[in-house]
């Protein structure tokens, strides 16, 4: 009886595993816009119609009378975390920019953001590319060009 409910435990255990490292449809940007309030722009941060920008600033009347203040972090983790290379690589995509940061992703990786409102886990797909930024109070979102899979 133990034993049954220790592997129906690994199996659901593997199936949560499978189902946040596979992304939904969409691009990147598309696939974290709607948790984090994202909007389209293609007029700023060097967007263009066929690559946009999404773009939230973080605040609000509330906070401004109040003094409220917004805390944001983001970072990556490995897919296969048994792997050292694995998680340099992943420690390295992000870095701290002058009031902010920047995360260059390219998959497979999960990416982290966690904001005020919203705890998001995304994981990027073998050859999915896309740029993070925070800027002061703006989270800024823009998907890269995919990278061929080598086979």
């Amino acid at each position: 009886m133990v034993l049954a409910g220790l592997a129906a435990i690994s199996s659901f255990q593997a199936e949560t595993l499978a189902a946040e490292t596979r992304p939904a449809t969409g691009t990147f940007c598309q696939r974290i816009a709607a948790p984090l309030k994202l909007e389209i722009s293609t007029d700023r941060y060097g967007a263009t119609v066929k690559e946009p920008v999404y773009i939230h600033t973080q605040y609000s009347f509330q906070a401004f009378m109040v003094g409220d203040t917004f805390t944001t972090s983001m970072g990556t983790d490995p897919v296969d975390d048994s792997a050292v290379s694995e998680f340099k690589r992943a420690q390295a995509m992000c870095t701290a920019v002058g009031k902010g940061a920047r995360c260059d992703l390219a998959g497979p990786i999960v990416f982290k953001i966690r904001t005020r409102y919203a705890d998001v886990k995304e994981p990027l797909a073998v050859g999915e590319n896309a740029v993070v930024r925070l800027e002061g109070s703006k989270i800024i979102c823009q998907d890269r060009p995919s990278t061929p899979v080598q086979n």
